[in-house]
């Protein structure tokens, strides 16, 4: 009869210490809950004069002449593929590809970097020295810059972009801000 009182005793801890466990517990599991990203930075992606422009640096497969890929993991960074001239005739550049467009396109530098970590994901591309010559249209800009970037907060995600240039196109140079988006006419060509 002694030992009865000891278990009931030993249940009700049990239960109680049970009880002031569970909040915790449920709270250790959504702080444990990751939360993960996804980012990619491309430079120069697409078709000149019909011509697909060649992957020159990044991960097979990648959609540009310079790619970071894909990253959708939090914790990584990818600060490479930069310092690469495309048709450029100069001994400055520490990769320069066979250029495949027939002189048409050439740019000094393309940089492309994704950084993901905590509760941000940001990747940014840019070019320098650009340089397009296509259907009796040349196109130029000393630097092509575009950024974007996720964090997420207690309220939700917060999506940030940019892009700031100068661009000449036919001797005329036009200057686009921030978030400005800007149409402008190519004579000839049906833009």
């Amino acid at each position: 009869m002694h030992t009865r009182p000891i278990s009931i005793g030993v249940i009700a801890i049990t239960f109680v210490v049970s009880l002031l466990a569970m909040p915790a517990a449920g709270t250790q599991a959504l702080a444990a809950t990751a939360t993960t990203f996804s980012g990619q930075a491309t430079v120069l992606s697409g078709r000149v004069a019909g011509i697909p422009l060649p992957c020159i640096e990044g991960p097979a497969n990648c959609g540009g002449v310079v790619d970071t890929g894909p990253f959708d993991n939090a914790q990584q960074i990818s600060e490479s593929r930069s310092l690469i001239c495309y048709d450029v005739p100069t001994q400055d550049c520490l990769v320069t590809p066979p250029n495949v467009t027939g002189q048409v396109l050439s740019v000094e530098v393309l940089h492309a970097a994704v950084v993901a970590g905590g509760d941000t994901s940001s990747a940014e591309a840019s070019v320098a020295n650009f340089s397009l010559n296509v259907a009796g249209q040349q196109i130029g800009a000393d630097i092509l810059e575009a950024r974007a970037s996720a964090t997420c907060t207690n309220n939700g995600a917060v999506v940030r972009a940019g892009a700031e240039t100068s661009v000449t196109i036919n001797g005329q140079k036009y200057t686009v801000g921030t978030s400005q988006t800007q149409t402008i006419p190519l004579p000839g060509v049906g833009f």
